[in-house]
């Protein structure tokens, strides 16, 4: 005489091969799904890390478009800086200085010697009123090393470091590095303007995001063009193609085991119904076969 879990058994073990092929289905779907999970969080944080590799600590960059006619003042970089919800703003003035040496116009970035601007143009010496940085390859073709002297808008300066180069950013392949102030003094001789910097780095506090802090600066001026780091469009479209490709083969992988357990169970089913017609011959109704408590196994 057999329960009912006894006969369960002895019909699994007369099917082994279907048996076997349902766990084994099972297990490596788990394992796909986890795979592809743990796929998409690491490629996450890599997406992340290159995120940080381009802007640096920054949550916000904040200035006037070109063709705006506009600038930020000294007031108004005032008043933003004093806003309760930044922690940090580093001056960042652009311009195209003269390169004597090489008779032509370089890309010069004017910055601050702070983490910000550090993190964001991967320079790590300060930088004096008398000291420059560039790029490798642009000291490669002044054939300069650190401590050489260099001539920029007719006036001398140090070599005090070489940085990457950083055309993957999409910033110009040669690239001066200078003090803000030496920058923003070169900008304003020139064009005879008043313009404090002409864009800001910006940190956020810690417990405030960077979507409410660009509306708050928003509110200063609604000409600003505020550009957030993280939502950056190469790595926002990126992430999502990710996303998608996730789901997709997670459904497939899915849907595929599904098959293979629903095609293996009617299998089973259909070696059982000997069995499962004796056991209905007799009596046995669906919602008793669990209370069923001896039985005579037809194996």
């Amino acid at each position: 005489m057999k329960t009912l879990r006894g006969l369960a058994f002895r019909l699994f073990k007369s099917n082994k091969f279907i048996v076997f092929s349902s766990i084994v289905s099972i297990a490596i779907s788990t394992m796909l799904v986890l795979s592809m999970v743990l796929f998409s969080f690491n490629a996450q944080d890599t997406l992340k890390s290159q995120l940080k590799q381009t802007y640096g600590e920054m949550d916000l960059s904040v200035g006037f478009d070109m063709d705006q006619g506009e600038i930020l003042t000294s007031t108004l970089v005032e008043e933003i800086h004093q806003d309760k919800m930044v922690d940090k703003v580093s001056k960042v003035s652009i311009a195209h200085l003269n390169l004597n040496k090489l008779n032509t116009s370089v890309y010069t970035v004017g910055v601050e010697n702070d983490y910000l601007a550090k993190s964001r143009y991967h320079f790590s010496k300060p930088l004096n009123s008398r000291s420059v940085a560039m790029n490798k390859s642009l000291a490669k073709a002044l054939n300069i090393k650190i401590g050489d002297k260099v001539l920029i808008e007719n006036r001398t300066y140090t070599l005090a470091e070489t940085v990457k180069d950083l055309s993957a950013t999409g910033v110009a392949p040669d690239m001066l590095i200078l003090n803000q102030k030496n920058v923003k003094g070169y900008i304003q001789a020139k064009e005879k303007s008043s313009a404090e910097a002409t864009y800001l780095l910006m940190k956020a506090h810690k417990n405030e995001s960077a979507l409410k802090l660009a509306d708050r600066i928003k509110s200063y001026s609604k000409d600003l063009r505020i550009d957030i780091a993280e939502q950056d469009a190469g790595v926002q479209n990126n992430l999502q193609s990710l996303h998608t490709f996730i789901v997709v083969l997670s459904a497939l992988v899915l849907i595929i085991t599904s098959l293979i357990l629903i095609s293996n169970f009617e299998l089973l089913l259909y070696k059982m119904r000997n069995q499962l017609a004796i056991m209905r011959s007799i009596g046995a109704r669906l919602n008793r076969l669990a209370r069923l408590s001896h039985f005579k196994a037809p194996l």
